[in-house]
């Protein structure tokens, strides 16, 4: 009888570019430039030969290589070659135990970028084809690339998720070893790829999570210090809190991303069709420990609870701002505001409407931006913020007597005034009236309070790559391919 082997996951690596915008195209819209993303996450989806079927997570840092080459097949278009040139993830499969998945040591997954439209650098096509290797728990590959293909449309391009090409075959042969053999050797067929998706992660934000988990205090500032894992960055007492505070909102006064990043209260749906959706219609909904983006009417997953190290259903994400990768000593000052009951409101005799600061040096947090100089009335609470110099964006949490009076929804993104006005609308982040925007991430507001700031005019240059990245799997034998360089 033919042995049976079993084959864990096999990630596919991609990889996302994060290009200046310019607005006018010729020429510059793509610059050379290598990038090292440090986190990556993928999910892949590995059926054995002998049935079985395992879903596997890996993450681990990817180098990419761009090289702007102008327009090659001359049909006015700019494009980008891309090389995966170096990537190891790794992972448990509930099969085949540790894996770690690299890029091929003798074959190039290469791939491309190019305008879909000449008139502007965005949105545009990317591809790789994609060749890897299993290290571990034995060696593995794949004879014939797979491609994986996204769009890019943002800056950086948050959310986009590489996908099995659908042009390319519904399924990937993996076989055993890391290279085809020598004939007459033949290769061993163990299993094959049947779906496979990535996204990259451009930062560690800095978060608090609802109250309710056993051993994390809502008052403590979190970090992610590997993907799928928390740790406290700053603990309450170095903010001047104490036990029964509650952190509902958080910023650091300007966050430097070009678009808005939120996350909802568990009972949230989101419009149909969008990421927050799909996401909330999971047993159990997922949507309350995930970062979204909202892309003009619609909303992308950002990152999911898993690369936060939150367990579905259970972890809900409170408070989040930016940057945590630049260490602890760049957190301070920080803004946030504390939700009703915390005792240090009554302590220093704020309210949950006020913004509070803290210098991180244990004393009590002071007010810095007083309700009512926001026209907030007694009674509203901020659940997310967006702070800057002379502009402050934020979300009311339900029941705060201000959206009744405006109108809006828990779900608007508000900016202060005299009374605030809606800045961002539930719909045009894909949301529901009846949701609650419980965090947020903003672009820096540009002049006159609208939309955010673009990126600065001239030659963009590549200022990051994201990768999405293949992940690996396996079980008696492993998978991943090998493509020769050059």
């Amino acid at each position: 009888m033919e042995s049976k082997i079993l084959l864990g996951p096999v990630v596919l690596a991609l990889v996302l570019a994060v290009f200046p915008m310019a607005t006018a195209q010729p020429p510059g819209c793509y610059a050379s430039g290598t990038h090292t993303f440090e986190f990556t996450d993928a999910q892949v989806t590995l059926e054995t030969i002998d049935g079985r079927i395992d879903d596997i997570g890996l993450s681990g840092p990817t180098v990419v290589e761009a090289t702007f080459v102008g327009d090659t097949d001359s049909d006015g278009l700019e494009e980008l070659e891309t090389e995966i040139v170096s990537m190891k993830l790794s992972g448990v499969s509930d099969v085949f135990g540790p894996v770690t998945l690299t890029e091929s040591s003798t074959l190039a997954s290469t791939g491309k970028v190019e305008q879909q439209f000449a008139a502007t650098c965005f949105p545009a096509d990317s591809h790789f084809d994609v060749f890897i290797q299993v290290e571990q728990p034995f060696p593995a590959h794949n004879d014939i690339a797979f491609r994986m293909e996204a769009v890019l449309d943002a800056i950086p391009p948050t959310g986009a998720g590489y996908r099995l090409a659908p042009s390319a075959p519904t399924i990937v042969p993996i076989f055993a070893g890391l290279m085809h053999p020598p004939p007459p050797a033949v290769d061993v067929h163990i299993g094959n790829i049947t779906h496979a998706m990535h996204v990259p992660i451009t930062e560690r934000p800095v978060f608090s999570i609802a109250p309710g988990v056993a051993g994390t205090d809502p008052a403590d500032l979190l970090m992610i210090v590997d993907v799928g894992r928390y740790a406290v960055v700053a603990p309450k007492e170095l903010l001047g809190l104490q036990a029964g505070d509650d952190i509902d909102a958080l910023s650091h006064g300007t966050d430097p991303i070009p678009d808005t990043r939120f996350s909802v209260r568990d009972g949230s749906l989101g419009l149909a069709g969008t990421a927050v959706r799909e996401e909330a219609t999971k047993a159990p909904a997922q949507a309350l420990g995930d970062e979204f983006v909202a892309r003009g009417g619609d909303n992308r997953l950002f990152m999911n609870e898993g690369i936060f190290g939150f367990f579905p259903g259970v972890h809900e994400l409170d408070a989040l701002a930016m940057d945590g990768i630049r260490g602890p000593e760049a957190l301070f000052p920080i803004h946030f505001s504390l939700a009703a009951g915390s005792p240090t409101l009554a302590a220093i005799g704020a309210g949950p409407a006020d913004i509070l600061v803290s210098q991180g040096n244990g004393l009590p947090p002071i007010v810095d931006r007083a309700a009512a100089a926001m026209g907030l009335v007694a009674g509203d609470d901020i659940d997310a913020l967006c702070f800057y110099p002379g502009v402050t964006r934020f979300s009311l949490a339900p029941g705060s007597p201000s959206l009744a009076a405006i109108p809006a929804s828990a779900a608007d993104v508000l900016q202060q005034g005299a009374p605030p006005f809606v800045a961002l609308t539930d719909a045009g982040m894909g949301l529901d009236p009846g949701d609650d925007v419980d965090a947020l991430k903003c672009g820096v507001p540009a002049a006159g309070g609208g939309g955010v700031t673009p990126p600065p005019s001239g030659v963009p240059t590549l200022s990051e790559w994201g990768l999405i990245i293949l992940l690996g799997g396996l079980m008696g034998i492993g998978v991943i391919a090998v493509r020769r360089k050059g």
